[in-house]
């Protein structure tokens, strides 16, 4: 398990008591190929199955967690949670994801994309984005894959933020965003998929001891 992402330079929303917008991290929904415990790989042009390496958990309820933690520690507040919530649940913006790939090699490259947008209040469009995450694994094995499957998800959790603040800033409203460009009014990092030597880590994936 990654350690939590590090307060990143976006502009923040406010976290004074009653004064934090509730954010919404879900659906979030993944490829056919990972509903498995078996962690997939790739190989080519074909995708493989481990026979011992497994999953602690469902791939469908530890990524939208993971990437609900990194926002939590990017957006500096606790007021964020997990689709599904309760009908009391007082959403201010929603989070919805579609992740259309979300694999990699032993010893090559873990690939992420995904298409997301952020809903306001009245489930209007903010932001339509889409990302594509590049990550090295550094070495071989099912270890390093995972960790960096987690700082995948650990920069486009800092994308997502970086949105999300950025609207949080914008004032009066304005259309959605449907490029990289940051909202008028708002501010924007540049960034690009990170590694464990820029600090930029992210609450991630775990896997259990080879069985």
């Amino acid at each position: 398990m990654l350690a939590a992402v590090p307060h990143s330079p976006v502009a923040t929303p406010s976290t004074e008591p009653g004064r934090a917008p509730e954010l919404g991290v879900g659906p979030v929904t993944l490829p056919r190929y990972l509903e498995r415990t078996n962690i997939v790989t790739r190989r080519g042009m074909e995708m493989e199955v481990a026979e011992f390496d497994r999953w602690v958990e469902p791939l469908s309820e530890s990524v939208p967690r993971a990437i609900a933690a990194n926002l939590a520690t990017l957006l500096r507040t606790e007021r964020i949670v997990v689709f599904p919530w309760s009908s009391t649940a007082s959403i201010e913006q929603q989070v919805v994801i579609d992740v259309l790939r979300f694999e990699g090699q032993l010893g090559g490259d873990v690939l992420l994309d995904a298409r997301w947008r952020v809903l306001g209040r009245e489930k209007n469009d903010l932001v339509l984005r889409y990302s594509a995450m590049t990550e090295a694994t550094g070495e071989s094995g099912y270890p390093a894959l995972v960790a960096a499957m987690s700082r995948s998800l650990a920069a486009l959790s800092r994308e997502i933020a970086d949105a999300v603040s950025s609207y949080s800033n914008c004032s009066p409203p304005i259309p959605a965003c449907t490029t990289r460009a940051p909202c008028p009014g708002g501010r924007r990092t540049t960034y690009s998929a990170s590694s464990t030597s820029t600090s930029d880590r992210g609450t991630g994936l775990s896997r259990p001891a080879r069985a």
